[in-house]
C-alpha cells in the first residue's frame, strides 16, 4: 500500500480538495509534486473537532511508495498573530497520526498571508514546530504564490 492510500483510507472522501483558497488568500498548487491529496480540515467531516485547533489545508504527496512529504498550510487574509504556530502544530500532529510511522516523509509548516508584522515574524522565525523526532522552522509566504517556490520542492 502506498503512502497516499494508507492515508486516504484514513481521512472523509469530503475533506479532498483540489485548490488552497480561504478568506481571500490563495496558494497556487502548480509545480507541487504529483501525487498529492490536499485535505480541507474546516469540512466536515474533519478528524479534528469542531472546537479544536487545526490548520486550514494538509497537503501530502509521495516521492515513493514509502516516501513523501506533507505541508500544515494556514491561510490568512488580515492579521497574521504568532498564535497561528498552534495551529501548524495541530497539523504536524495530525500528519504524524495519518502518515506510517515507517514512512519517511519531509514536514514543512507553512503560513500564507498578506503581510507579516515584524514582531510576528521575527516571534515565528524562532518558533518551531515539532515533528516526529526533529523539529521544523515555520515558512512565511505571500497569498498568490506557488506552494511550491515557499517549500522548495
Amino acid at each position: 500500500m502506498t503512502l497516499l492510500q494508507s492515508v486516504g483510507e484514513q481521512v472523509d472522501g469530503r475533506l479532498v480538495v483540489r485548490r488552497c483558497s480561504k478568506q481571500g488568500c490563495k496558494v497556487p498548487l502548480q509545480d507541487s509534486p504529483q501525487p498529492r491529496l490536499v485535505l480541507d480540515l474546516d469540512r466536515p467531516g474533519s478528524p479534528l473537532g469542531k472546537n479544536e485547533t487545526r490548520c486550514d489545508y494538509l497537503i501530502i504527496g509521495e516521492h515513493s511508495s514509502q516516501t513523501g512529504w506533507a505541508v500544515a498550510l494556514e491561510l490568512k487574509r488580515g492579521k497574521v498573530h504568532a498564535d497561528v504556530a498552534n495551529q501548524l502544530q495541530a497539523g504536524a500532529d495530525l500528519t504524524d497520526a495519518l502518515v506510517p510511522k515507517e514512512a519517511n516523509i519531509d514536514f514543512t509548516p507553512v503560513v500564507a498571508g498578506r503581510g507579516f508584522h515584524s514582531n510576528v515574524k521575527k516571534t515565528l522565525a524562532n518558533r518551531k514546530i515539532q515533528f516526529r523526532q526533529g523539529e521544523t522552522p515555520v515558512v512565511l509566504m505571500s497569498c498568490g504564490k506557488p506552494l511550491a517556490n515557499a517549500v522548495g520542492f
